[in-house]
């Protein structure tokens, strides 16, 4: 069994950066309370 660390490497990796950007980007749109979250730029 990969431990978090190493699962989200993996996973990191797979998606490559663009990848990884964009997931950040349609995830966290909303906070979990379903509240507008912030513009931090992830970009």
């Amino acid at each position: 069994m990969l431990s978090g660390d190493k699962m989200l490497h993996r996973w990191a990796k797979t998606k490559g950066a663009d990848g990884v950007r964009e997931y950040r980007r349609e995830k966290n749109q909303k906070s979990i309370d379903g509240l507008p979250a912030l513009n931090v730029g992830f970009d």
